[in-house]
């Protein structure tokens, strides 16, 4: 069931263009952990969104090439006292491909576990309410598209089964005998015998 489910929401993340939850995983400052959200549809840094712990004034967004975890958003203090970052120019922050770095204790440290991934947790019904509205906008805009040409082919099915088949043509001049036809084992025609005065007067004659 665990892996039915697994598929299901890689499905919903390939589906979808972009995450409402974010989860943030492996972090030295336990505080950087957790989960993040869209903060605001409104703002973005640099065109991308601004993401925000859901528990915490944390920001997660995007300023000069870095991916970064401060306390204020879209400013580049960020890229030098944040928390995290990454130097990576990805649109959303679970496709960064480059390692993060974490500061702890004045310095930038690389953290290999660090990740950044959707997060389709309880908190997470507004992602696929949005996945599922997207699906559902697609399949109308199909339907829309493929119903003229439907309706088009099934004229031209109807307008082909109403036309009337031309009637035979006949040549001129032509003029058409009845025949019947006799079976060769059909008797001949029945005659009656002749009467008794026609065969005594062929006798008187013959006398």
């Amino acid at each position: 069931m665990i892996r039915e489910l697994s598929i299901f929401f890689l499905i919903l993340d390939v589906v979808s263009a972009e995450c409402y939850y974010l989860e943030v995983e492996h972090a030295y400052n336990y505080e950087v952990n957790g989960v993040y959200y869209i903060y605001d549809y409104d703002l973005d840094c640099e065109g991308r969104n601004i993401y925000r712990h859901i528990d915490r004034e944390l920001y997660l967004y995007h300023i000069d090439g870095w991916w970064v975890v401060h306390h204020q958003y879209c400013t580049e203090e960020g890229v030098i006292y944040g928390l995290v970052r990454g130097h990576d120019s990805s649109w959303t922050p679970e496709l960064i491909i480059e390692i993060w770095e974490e500061h702890v204790s004045g310095h930038w440290n690389v953290n290999l576990l660090f990740d950044v991934d959707c997060y389709y947790g309880p908190s997470a019904l507004p992602t696929i309410a949005v996945i599922c509205i997207s699906i559902a906008c697609f399949l109308v805009a199909v339907a829309i598209i493929a119903l003229p040409i439907v309706l088009c082919l099934r004229h031209g099915e109807t307008s082909r089964s109403n036309t009337p088949e031309p009637a035979p043509s006949q040549p001129d001049n032509v003029t058409f005998v009845e025949l019947t036809s006799v079976s060769p084992d059909q008797p001949p025609p029945y005659e009656p015998p002749p009467s008794e005065s026609v065969l005594l007067s062929a006798g008187g004659m013959k006398s």
